[in-house]
C-alpha cells in the first residue's frame, strides 16, 4: 500500500521538543489524538482538522489518490489506480480519488467521503472539481460513497447516472473482486466525463462535436459484439449482406450487443450507424437491425429488444407493409428464435430483404397463412352450427294437446302502455372512473437500490452529490 502522510491541521504555537525523559507521554498523547469524537460518538480519523471552523481550503497534488487503509488491494493493484488516476488529473483535469477504510467514524458515509476529499487538498480547479469514492468495509457496516464536487462533476453525476454506475460496481464488490470493481469504476466515471455518460462507446463522439460522415468498407456488416454468432454463421451472413449491397446499393447491417450504454435503442441505433461508417452512396443509404441482449435468460423475450433504423432513402420497396412485416419478422424469427436459432432469424431477414427487392413484397410469414386457414375454419364452423339450429327450430313439431289453450305459452301475452306526465325531467350522468399507471411517469426508470442526493454539505460547508449503496 502506498504511504500517506496526512496533512496536520494543528493551529497552535509550536511548543519546545520534547526531552527525553518525557519521549514516553509524548508518544501516548500522539496515540490519543485520533480519539477525539464527532459529536461524542466515535474517534475521528487521522487526517480529520483538529478544529473544523479553522479550516482554509488548499490544493495538494502531491497527495496519493489511492488511499487504501482497509488494505483491500494489492500493492500491483494500488500503483496501477495510482498511475491511471494521474493520467486521468492530466488529461481532462478531473480529480478521481480512492479511499477506503474499516470503520465510518459515527458519521454518515456520505459525509465521510465528502470530508476525506475536502480536507485532503483533493479537487480541480477553482471549484474543486472531481469525485471521491469511498469504501468501508465494516464487517457489519459494508458499503461505498461516492461523494461529486464542482459544478460541472455534479451536474453529469445524475440519478440515473449514478444507479448505472453503482450497479456495475456492486456486481464486483458482492463477488468480492474489490480491485477489479474500482478499476472498472474509474474507467467509467472517466468515460461520464469525457463523453457525458458512463460506459459510452469509444466510436460516440464527445458533446458538442459532430464528425464529418464517412464510408468504411471494411466495417463488419454482421457485428457481433456479444459473441452470439459462430465463425461460420457469420461468414455466411455476412456474405448474404454484401450480396444485398452489390445487387440493390442498400448496405444492409446486423448488430447485436449488451448495452445501450444509457440511450434508448433508437438514439443507440442512429448514433451506430451514423458513426461506424455504414450507409451506401451520397445518401448513405442502409437498413440496420439492432439487437440487445440483456442479461438474464436469453429464451425470454423481455431481456432482448430488436430496432430497424432506415438510413437514407432506404430499400427501393421498403413500403410501411413491407417494414412492418420485417419487423415482424426481426421479432418473431430473430428475437423469439422461432427458427430455431437467431442466426436462422437473422438470415431469413436478409432473404426477405432481397425477396422484396426482387419482387416488391416481403413475404408474410408462414405462421400467418396458418392462422388465416384456421380462423376461416372456426368461422365457417360457428356460422354453419348456428344456422343448423335455427333450421331445425323452426322444422320442430308442437306436441299434441288436449285444447287450443294448452298451446299457450303461461304469462306470454303482456299488454303495455306509455303515460305521459307535464313538468318532469330526468338527467343522467357519467362519471368516469380515472386510473393512474405509474409506469408511465416521466423518469421511466427505477431508481435503483443507491441512496442518491442532488445536493449536501460536508463538514468543510462544501457542496457535494453523491450516491451510495450497501453490499
Amino acid at each position: 500500500m502506498l504511504g500517506f502522510v496526512y496533512p496536520s491541521y494543528t493551529f497552535a504555537d509550536e511548543t519546545d521538543p520534547v526531552e527525553e525523559e518525557d519521549y514516553t507521554e509524548y508518544e501516548s498523547e500522539e496515540e490519543d489524538a485520533g480519539s477525539e469524537t464527532v459529536s461524542g460518538q466515535a474517534e475521528l480519523p487521522a487526517w480529520y482538522p483538529e478544529d473544523v471552523s479553522a479550516f482554509v481550503a488548499f490544493h495538494d497534488d502531491s497527495a496519493p489518490r489511492v488511499v487504501d487503509d482497509a488494505d483491500i488491494f494489492s500493492d500491483e493493484d494500488e500503483a496501477q489506480m495510482e498511475q491511471r488516476l494521474c493520467e486521468i488529473r492530466s488529461e481532462i483535469d478531473k480529480d478521481i480519488v480512492i479511499y477506503t477504510d474499516v470503520s465510518l467514524y459515527g458519521m454518515d458515509q456520505s459525509i465521510l467521503a465528502a470530508d476525506f476529499y475536502d480536507f485532503n487538498g483533493y479537487g480541480c480547479g477553482d471549484d474543486y472539481e472531481g469525485v471521491c469514492l469511498s469504501i468501508c468495509m465494516d464487517p457489519n457496516d459494508r458499503g461505498w460513497w461516492a461523494a461529486c464536487s464542482g459544478p460541472e462533476t455534479m451536474k453529469l453525476y445524475t440519478e440515473d447516472y449514478a444507479n448505472d454506475l453503482d450497479d456495475a460496481l456492486y456486481e464486483y464488490m458482492a463477488a468480492g473482486d474489490y480491485a477489479g470493481g474500482v478499476k472498472d469504476w474509474i474507467e467509467n466515471f472517466r468515460t461520464l466525463y469525457v463523453k457525458g455518460r458512463p460506459f459510452a462507446p469509444d466510436w460516440l463522439p464527445n458533446p458538442g462535436e459532430e464528425p464529418e460522415r464517412f464510408h468504411d468498407p471494411s466495417a463488419p456488416r454482421i457485428d457481433d459484439r456479444m459473441g452470439l454468432l459462430t465463425d461460420s454463421e457469420l461468414k455466411s451472413l455476412s456474405a448474404q449482406a454484401s450480396n444485398i449491397a452489390e445487387k440493390y446499393g442498400t448496405d444492409a447491417v446486423i448488430h447485436i450487443n449488451t448495452s445501450l450504454y444509457g440511450m434508448d435503442i433508437a438514439e443507440y441505433s442512429e448514433k451506430y450507424f451514423k458513426y461506424n461508417g455504414y450507409g451506401l452512396g451520397d445518401d448513405y443509404n442502409g437498413i440496420l437491425l439492432t439487437m440487445i441482449y440483456r442479461r438474464g435468460d436469453r429464451n425470454s423475450s423481455a431481456n432482448i429488444s430488436d430496432y430497424m433504423y432506415i438510413s437514407g432513402p432506404g430499400p427501393d420497396k421498403l413500403t410501411d407493409v413491407n417494414q412492418e412485416r420485417l419487423n415482424g419478422i426481426a421479432e418473431n424469427k430473430v428475437r423469439l428464435a422461432s427458427t430455431g436459432s437467431e442466426a436462422a432469424g437473422m438470415s431469413y431477414w436478409l432473404s426477405q430483404i432481397d425477396h422484396m427487392e426482387r419482387t416488391g413484397r416481403v413475404s408474410r410469414s408462414t405462421g400467418y397463412w396458418i392462422w388465416i386457414v384456421i380462423f376461416s375454419s372456426g368461422c365457417g364452423a360457428i356460422f354453419g352450427a348456428v344456422k343448423l339450429k335455427g333450421a331445425k327450430k323452426r322444422m320442430a313439431v308442437p306436441a299434441l294437446k288436449e285444447s287450443a289453450d294448452a298451446y299457450l305459452v303461461a304469462n306470454s301475452l303482456k299488454i303495455s302502455g306509455k303515460d305521459r306526465f307535464l313538468n318532469s325531467h330526468t338527467e343522467r350522468r357519467y362519471n368516469p372512473v380515472k386510473t393512474t399507471d405509474d409506469s408511465s411517469s416521466s423518469s421511466g426508470r427505477s431508481s435503483g437500490r443507491s441512496s442518491y442526493s442532488s445536493s449536501y454539505s460536508g463538514s468543510s460547508g462544501r457542496t457535494h452529490s453523491g450516491s451510495g449503496r450497501k453490499f
